[in-house]
């Protein structure tokens, strides 16, 4: 079974397929990078729709960062690493997980759809140059010394303050890993509409009385 997993206020799209039928009614629960790629938060409210897909034959790939690159065995990493996903969708970020580092890779390109099923298939697979990421730094940049040498006076007879030779410039830093930032257990919110379908019977696929839920 595959899906469209949509956000219904920005309409930002996504595809996967589906792991268990375990959740709670009106739940989902989904990997942080595919929150990432729809701009969700925990609790919102997303749109999951069934969907038919044809199958993938080609891939252009490109590396958030060329770390991925230099691994000897990158090629066989990504095709063990494919087999997690039953679906590829273009614009998308998806995420490795290699010998304790985290790699995301954007998916450029796709043959023949825009959003592929990579299910017992094979595909041919071309690499871009990679992104290069901002790093944690902190740069000194050196003043140009004054071409004046003597001392200044103020009118007031106080000292004058000695004029500082350099200064310290912070780029703006983007943090690689924010997902170590998420809530533990997530937040659940109330979606006044669903619960109001949920009570008059007009939920596909759910059976039974309608029981209150208080969060």
């Amino acid at each position: 079974m595959l899906f469209e997993v949509s956000n219904p206020y920005t309409e930002k799209r996504t595809h996967s397929g589906v792991l268990e039928f375990i959740s709670d009614e009106g739940t989902c629960h989904m990997p942080y990078w595919m929150m990432q790629q729809l701009c969700l938060k925990e609790g919102d409210i997303v749109r999951v729709t069934s969907i038919s897909l044809p199958k993938g034959t080609f891939v252009k790939l490109k590396p958030c960062s060329k770390d991925f690159m230099e691994l000897s065995n990158h090629r066989t990493v990504l095709e063990t690493a494919l087999r997690n996903y039953a679906t590829l969708t273009i614009g998308d970020n998806i995420v490795i997980h290699y010998l304790g580092k985290t790699y995301e890779i954007k998916i450029v390109d796709l043959k023949p759809a825009f959003a592929c099923t990579i299910i017992e298939t094979d595909v041919e697979v071309e690499f871009e140059e990679p992104f290069e990421k901002v790093q944690y730094v902190e740069e000194i940049i050196p003043v140009e010394e004054s071409k004046f040498k003597g001392k200044g006076q103020r009118t007031d007879g106080k000292a004058c303050k000695n004029v500082k030779t350099e200064k310290v410039r912070q780029k703006i830093i983007e943090n690689p890993e924010p997902w170590k930032e998420k809530l533990v257990g997530g937040v659940r919110t109330k979606c006044a509409e669903y619960e109001d379908l949920l009570k008059k019977g007009r939920i596909p696929g759910i059976i039974g009385k309608f029981i209150e839920r208080k969060f």
